[in-house]
């Protein structure tokens, strides 16, 4: 059986250029007596927090290449066209920001730099604590992406 990672590794296998990892810091913080988040952070396993994923939150090990096509999981900046959803193609990697060429919407073909964000879980898990993430955040490969992802998009042509 093929699963997601095995399909996205053979895919940046296939890209020309060197593969690039990031990984993610992971805290686990109290949730506190009101599930209100308090500023404590809980003595949890590394091992144990990076393997937690969720839906629109980014992977702990998330590997890149110069023109992989990744998309944005969170609304970083509106008004530059960086919103969720929208598709870059990586044109550098640093150590603490990605440099993108948007692929979608009004800003297309504009050069970005997208940092590393502390996101978290907060009320949408059902976790006895809050999990945050520094992470990119963006899915690993978006060579294609979903209809729900789509909307609001205007496309020239669509491939099924």
């Amino acid at each position: 059986m093929m699963t997601l990672g095995y399909l996205t590794r053979k895919i940046l296998s296939r890209l020309e250029g060197n593969v690039k990892t990031y990984y993610s810091i992971d805290l686990a913080k109290s949730r506190g007596v009101d599930q209100s988040e308090e500023d404590v952070t809980l003595d949890y396993q590394i091992d144990y927090l990076n393997s937690f994923r969720f839906p629109g939150f980014p992977e702990h090990k998330l590997e890149l290449k110069v023109v992989a096509v990744v998309m944005l999981l969170r609304n970083l900046c509106v008004n530059e066209g960086l919103c969720n959803g929208t598709r870059l193609q990586i044109v550098k990697m640093y150590t603490n920001n990605i440099s993108a060429r948007v692929l979608t919407g009004d800003k297309q073909g504009d050069i970005v730099f997208i940092p590393r964000i502390k996101l978290d879980t907060g009320e949408s898990s059902n976790l006895p604590f809050v999990l945050h993430r520094r992470q990119f955040p963006v899915a690993a490969l978006a060579f294609a992406i979903t209809i729900n992802k789509a909307q609001g998009q205007s496309f020239p042509e669509v491939g099924l």
